[in-house]
């Protein structure tokens, strides 16, 4: 688990350390969070194991003396930190899963970020994948529920956008339901697709 963490840190903290822009800036003043947008239980909350201070502080101590740019972890860095997390391929790069209101409690880290780190505190981390996962479990149960209640039709004219790291996330869970319900036809009719054509193993 230590090296996991150590791995994580790195490779999102490599990457701040270069002459490269920021992902993308989060919104200025998002929308503040709804009712109906509410947490899931705890059962999917994460928390810091014991040595993950240690882990973070040693890890930032390194690429600040280590690198070549010898940059220091200061307010534009956290900036660029949490665009970068926010982005990992291993949470939302798709912007599908985060609402605007998610980004709005986000954004005290922004600036925050690399004191925090510095001390140690790994808790803003946790609290962001811990939100991704009760986004992931809604989406799991709304799809769950689509395919037991709805019949899927595949005979208008629709398109959607496979690509949405440049859009907007979800205002709200409305419009993620529908983002959601989006691509999920998507994939049911791709699937009917490579059923009816399958591959040529030939080719």
């Amino acid at each position: 688990m230590k090296i996991l963490i150590f791995l994580i840190c790195f490779k999102l903290a490599l990457p701040l350390y270069s002459a490269e822009p920021a992902v993308r800036p989060a919104a200025a003043n998002p929308p503040a969070p709804q009712a109906e947008a509410a947490r899931s239980t705890d059962s999917s909350r994460l928390t810091p194991g014991p040595n993950d201070g240690d882990i973070a502080t040693l890890t930032v101590k390194w690429l600040e003396g280590g690198h070549y740019l010898h940059l220091k972890l200061d307010d534009t860095v956290s900036s660029k930190f949490l665009d970068r997390y926010l982005n990992a391929p291993q949470l939302d790069p798709q912007h599908m899963h985060f609402l605007q209101s998610d980004l709005a409690d986000f954004e005290r880290y922004r600036t925050t970020l690399d004191d925090l780190t510095l001390r140690g505190d790994t808790a803003p981390a946790y609290e962001i994948a811990t939100r991704f996962i009760q986004r992931l479990e809604q989406r799991v149960a709304y799809v769950n529920e689509l395919l037991k209640t709805e019949k899927l039709e595949f005979n208008s004219d629709d398109r959607i956008t496979l690509n949405r790291h440049e859009l907007p996330y979800p205002k709200d869970i409305k419009e993620a339901r529908q983002i959601w319900h989006d691509r999920l036809r998507y994939e049911m009719l791709q699937e009917k697709l490579n059923v009816a054509n399958p591959p040529n193993p030939k080719l």
